[in-house]
């Protein structure tokens, strides 16, 4: 059972027919489409209050293009594939007793603040709120910190790998010049690359961030 310092929130899946590994590999991949769906939309309609933005116009999606719509689709439902194959693989390697984990990480938190704040002689100011101090650095700030750890780790990952697949000319060649045949990109057209330059720049950089970042 859970102790007196764990919440229904942080033990009971959001859906009751998933695990919460499992939607988070899965909400990904149906807020991309249902997201660039939407912008695919307004473009093909040509939706009047959004054509003053327009960067493209349909005749220079239909002529200055490399690739066709069917080929970009069909490339980045294997990059989104590969994505998906590879966080199962990380999820199925994650420790599941993590209420175990849970108790000891607060155990030893509760231990840290007590002595810091002895050491500083703030203990007796601080003890009779140490349960929502410690309970609210665990579930609110601590994994707030780690995700946007994550965010920018895989930020600096992609600028850093992109950087190199431009400025090495065999990289370029081979791999990203594929990714550049999109000259007036379709909505949905963010992830179409060469899967070795998805699988490195997406799936292996959030990879690390995951793990990385606790």
């Amino acid at each position: 059972m859970p102790s007196q310092t764990a919440t229904p929130l942080q033990y009971t899946p959001i859906l009751s027919f998933m695990s919460d590994k499992q939607l988070a590999l899965f909400v990904p991949f149906v807020v991309y489409w249902i997201y660039s769906g939407f912008y695919h939309l307004i473009s093909i309609y040509e939706v009047s209050f959004f054509e003053k933005y327009r960067i493209h116009s349909l005749i220079e999606v239909e002529t200055r293009n490399k690739v066709s719509m069917g080929e970009v689709v069909r490339a980045v439902l294997l990059q989104q594939f590969l994505q998906t194959l590879l966080g199962l693989l990380l999820v199925v390697v994650e420790d599941d007793d993590v209420l175990l984990d849970d108790e000891v990480e607060l155990l030893g938190y509760r231990q840290t603040l007590e002595a810091m704040a002895t050491i500083f002689g703030l203990w007796n100011l601080l003890e009779p709120y140490q349960n929502i101090i410690i309970e609210t650095s665990y579930w609110y700030f601590i994994p707030l910190s780690r995700f946007l750890f994550a965010m920018i780790f895989l930020d600096t990952w992609q600028y850093f790998m992109h950087r190199l697949f431009h400025q090495n000319k065999f990289l370029y060649k081979h791999i990203h010049s594929l990714h550049h045949r999109l000259h007036a990109p379709y909505a949905f057209g963010a992830l179409y690359n060469h899967p070795i330059e998805g699988f490195v720049m997406d799936s292996v950089g959030a990879g690390l961030a995951f793990k990385l970042s606790g």
